[in-house]
């Protein structure tokens, strides 16, 4: 596993992607930069090497995440990018 803090920002209240280089385990708040409330599952989230925000919410996060090839590693045959 690997953790790194990742910012994403959510600019004119406006859904944004962050990409990660693997499939995202656990994001956990570090730094709110935004007077909007970042609430996970409302504000912001992940879904597979996506980080997401929302509505206004700016902020840096932990990202602990698998990486590809540590998990090509563990099973050749997995669909990495269709993972949920």
């Amino acid at each position: 596993l690997i953790t790194e803090e990742v910012e994403c920002d959510s600019w004119g209240y406006k859904y944004n992607a962050c990409k990660v280089d693997g499939k995202i385990t656990e994001v956990s708040l570090v730094k709110q930069n935004s007077r909007t409330t970042c609430t996970d599952g409302e504000t912001y989230g992940h879904k597979n090497k996506t980080l997401f925000v929302d509505h206004g919410c700016r902020a840096v996060f932990s990202v602990t995440y698998v990486s590809k090839k540590a998990w090509a590693s563990v099973d050749a045959t997995f669909d990495f990018d269709g993972a949920e």
